[in-house]
């Protein structure tokens, strides 16, 4: 074992639920559905020390897809016999976790997954206090680097959204009946534990229950997923995200290959967050991102390596999200 740590019109969007069955491609999806998109842009204080303002909304109608999903197993054991993965909010994957079987988004969420649910009209503030400082949960569209070519659930339906904020990621989660990834037992991940896969959902996942570095292996392959090198130029912070699946070896290997992007494309919001030197501003909070971004090289890459502290309210065009979800209950 290594360590090393969105005039709109009908899109097609998939949804649905990816179960593994013990092969390298041996999984089963749901089907495709008609889902419409929503506007762009958004309001959020900046990340770090300073801060941004802007605002901005858009709407749009139409009805999102539905999904079902076959068959049973998981990684490591069975999954359980009958169970299957949510299926709003883009297929998953289940797996056998250390404390039973859970669902983990089998890539990052999209624009147009976030879309279709934004078309829901979620209200902010309905959170806990953490996130009670929020007036829309609309990406953002300036500052930090954000443009509205980073939420386009029209133009760019298959990349991930980005430009959304720690409160933005776990009201999707919730509002999709999912979670934000975090610690086993549907729980907030200690701060400290992200390298640990008998804690951390997304570690777990990521590096095929704590056997392998990367995704993929042990020893990191340049370009094998959205890392700086990907379209061959170093970006040095000038790039932007690719499609989900664009870097179509990118994935888990053996019963772990139904999970794109977990390294590179864009960094990922995990339910680890800790007090910062403002205990009376929640924005102030540090909360961890995970796996690193298309701008980024082997140190940020692999499934232990630790993050850079963000705050609560940070934003860029190289932040996204995945969920995780409990199995749905046996019919």
């Amino acid at each position: 074992m290594k360590w090393g740590r969105l005039s709109l019109g009908p899109l097609l969007a998939f949804t649905g639920c990816v179960q593994i069955l013990g092969g390298d491609n041996d999984y089963s999806a749901g089907h495709a559905g008609e889902g419409g998109g929503a506007g762009m842009g958004g309001s959020s204080s900046g990340s770090g020390g300073g801060s941004s303002s802007g605002s901005s909304s858009g709407s749009s109608s139409g009805s999102g897809g539905s999904a079902g999903a076959g068959g049973s197993g998981g990684m490591g054991g069975s999954g359980g016999a009958g169970e299957a993965c949510p299926t709003t909010g883009g297929p998953m994957v289940l797996v056998q976790g250390p404390t039973g079987a859970y669902c983990i988004d089998a890539t990052e969420v999209t624009s147009l997954q976030y879309s279709e649910w934004l078309l829901t009209n979620p209200i902010p503030n309905s959170q806990d206090p953490a996130c009670g400082w929020k007036t829309t949960y609309v990406p953002r569209s300036s500052g930090n680097q954000c443009n509205a070519s980073h939420y386009d659930p029209i133009g760019k339906p298959t990349y991930p959204v980005a430009c959304v904020d720690w409160c933005d990621a776990r009201a999707f989660c919730e509002g999709v009946g999912k979670r934000l990834c975090g610690g086993f037992g549907d729980s907030p991940l200690g701060y400290d534990e992200f390298n640990d896969p008998t804690k951390s959902e997304w570690t777990y996942a990521c590096s095929n229950k704590g056997e392998t570095n990367y995704p993929y292996g042990d020893d990191y392959q340049q370009a094998r997923c959205v890392d700086d090198h990907f379209d061959g130029i170093l970006n040095a912070g000038n790039g932007n995200p690719e499609p989900v699946k664009a870097a179509t070896n990118c994935k888990g290997s053996g019963s772990f290959s139904g999970l794109f992007d977990m390294s590179g494309n864009v960094w990922e919001w995990e339910d680890s967050c800790r007090p910062a030197d403002n205990a009376a501003d929640p924005k102030d909070d540090q909360c961890r991102d995970r796996g690193g971004s298309f701008w980024d090289t082997e140190n940020y890459l692999s499934c232990v390596s630790p993050s850079v502290d963000r705050r609560r309210d940070h934003y860029n065009k190289n932040t996204g999200f995945r969920c995780c979800a409990d199995p749905l209950p046996a019919p």
